[in-house]
């Protein structure tokens, strides 16, 4: 996604939280099956057109690496000022 590329990827793990995915065509599943996969593949095709490349760069942003570590630093920054009082 941080080429602006769809992505399929298995139902489970860190793509639940990061891969988008459009409710009303293409649903998450967590079966690996070669069926399943080309099943996948048949729904992407028919709504790849949907996906804006920019839209999917922007999402990807909010996961690196730069904007995690700045986020957990927050959140011990915040935990320790609790400590102290």
């Amino acid at each position: 996604m941080a080429c602006g590329t769809p992505v399929i990827a298995l139902g489970r793990g860190g793509a639940l939280e990061t891969v988008i995915e459009n409710p009303d065509e293409v649903s998450e599943s967590t079966d690996k099956s070669a069926r399943a996969i080309n099943l996948a593949i048949q729904q992407f095709e028919k709504v790849e057109d949907q996906f804006s490349p920019e839209f999917l760069r922007m999402h990807a942003a909010k996961f690196h690496d730069d904007v995690f570590l700045n986020n957990m630093e927050k959140t011990i920054r915040r935990f320790l000022e609790n400590c102290t009082r």
